[in-house]
């Protein structure tokens, strides 16, 4: 995942606020941990959101317990950390680690220069023990994760790719990732909608943030196959438009069968940062990425 699934921050209450860095920081301290202080690097907003659904769904907010620890990253600092939950946290940690390290594999495999193509093995290379302790902790996750990076490249290297066959990989793993939030069939059903149309909007949205940057590489780009040919250098502003609109019109499409699945569940804490995440920070992302290009992918909330 990206780190496109965050909070439009101007929206929530600071109780809210606090409550979401609390699981964010949590979330590190976990991954330290479990896996080693190099596997905070694979810290991400979208894992974070993964365990507010995840704890959301079984815990009430009355049994949420929060407290203030000296930052792990920065020991100068006192942050809030959520207590508890270990099991949602486990499982999070391990999904960092394995998506970081499918990422890293998928880069050295396609890294267009040798430079590239060294740095992902180097990356591979000094976070192997962590991968192989996360593929242990979570087999079935790792096997997952594998297969959907494998399916993506074959999506991606047909002669025509469309966008819905190379977004529908990601979208499987997240269909799987958060059915295993689920606590009986019913749900099940709901978060599996849920996380699929999710890992669409998420893989689209990466696509449409850096359709640009790969055109001018001449690095694969799934609307840059869709909507090309195109002329060399700038693209005119007419033109520009016509991209960012067509890719808008599928992504709402997509975020209203998140928020339709959204709808159903019984959220028991966290609800107002959940939906501030999906009504708001959503949309608000793709406005960024697709017409104000305002958004800058890794910038930290603060």
């Amino acid at each position: 995942m990206f780190g496109y699934i965050r909070p439009f921050q101007a929206e929530l209450k600071v109780r809210e606020f606090e409550s979401y860095k609390a699981v964010y920081c949590a979330l590190c301290r976990h991954l330290g941990w479990r896996y080693g202080a190099l596997s905070r690097m694979t810290l991400s907003y979208d894992c974070t959101f993964w365990l507010l659904i995840a704890i959301g769904l079984q815990a009430k907010e009355n049994d949420c317990v929060f407290c203030r620890q000296r930052c792990a990253v920065n020991p100068l600092k006192k942050c809030g950390h959520m207590q508890g939950q270990d099991e949602a946290f486990r499982f999070a940690a391990a999904l960092s680690v394995l998506l970081m390290g499918e990422k890293i594999r998928d880069d050295s495999l396609d890294a267009p220069h040798l430079f590239g193509r060294l740095r992902s093995r180097f990356l591979l290379l000094i976070t192997r023990r962590a991968r192989k302790k996360a593929a242990a902790d979570e087999p079935e996750l790792a096997a997952m994760a594998r297969q959907m990076t494998d399916a993506q490249r074959a999506a991606e290297q047909k002669e025509t790719p469309l966008p819905d066959e190379c977004a529908d990989p990601t979208a499987k793993l997240l269909q799987y990732v958060f059915g295993r939030a689920a606590r009986d069939e019913t749900q099940r059903r709901i978060l599996e909608e849920f996380g699929y149309f999710l890992g669409r909007w998420v893989y689209l949205m990466d696509a449409g943030d850096d359709f640009e940057e790969d055109r001018q590489k001449g690095d694969f780009n799934v609307f840059v196959k869709k909507y090309g040919p195109f002329p060399p250098g700038k693209l005119p502003p007419e033109e520009e438009k016509r991209v960012a609109t067509s890719i808008n019109e599928l992504q709402n499409m997509n975020t209203a069968r998140i928020q339709a699945a959204l709808s159903l569940m019984p959220l028991q804490a966290f609800a107002p940062v959940v939906q501030n995440i999906v009504c708001l920070g959503l949309p608000f992302t793709q406005r960024s990425v697709l017409f104000t290009h305002t958004y800058r992918k890794g910038t930290k909330i603060k």
